[in-house]
């Protein structure tokens, strides 16, 4: 679902597809980032020097965020969304998943499930 107006307590689905070799499929709740939110976390990362404080201000951003996810660990059992555990997202997935919550990015698509919906 897309929404103009962001209310509080609105939640969105997100969605990064599976990456074969890389990582399974992460689907997640989350609370967007807006307003003077989104603009603090921008703010932050351009305070910091290095690759991996702004990795931290990512990481943070994420956390404040989500609401639920369906990331289990080895045990598969399911692991919360804080930052401990957010910190061991695969690479390859994390840069979708902040640019969901910022508002940059719609959530993930697969076409495969879209057909068969049709």
């Amino acid at each position: 679902m897309s929404c103009s107006y962001i209310y509080d307590g609105y939640t969105q689905d997100g969605l990064i597809l599976a990456k074969e070799g890389l990582h399974d499929e992460i689907r997640f709740l989350f609370r967007p980032k807006v307003g003077r939110s989104r603009a603090a976390v921008y703010d932050k990362m351009g305070l910091r020097e290095t690759r991996a404080d702004r990795e931290d201000v990512i990481n943070e951003a994420i956390a404040s965020a989500i609401v639920e996810w369906n990331v289990r660990n080895g045990d598969e059992s399911t692991v919360p969304p804080d930052i401990e555990h957010i910190e061991k997202i695969h690479p390859a997935a994390k840069p979708s998943m902040f640019e969901q919550i910022m508002g940059n990015k719609p959530k993930e698509r697969d076409d495969q499930q879209d057909a068969a919906k049709n």
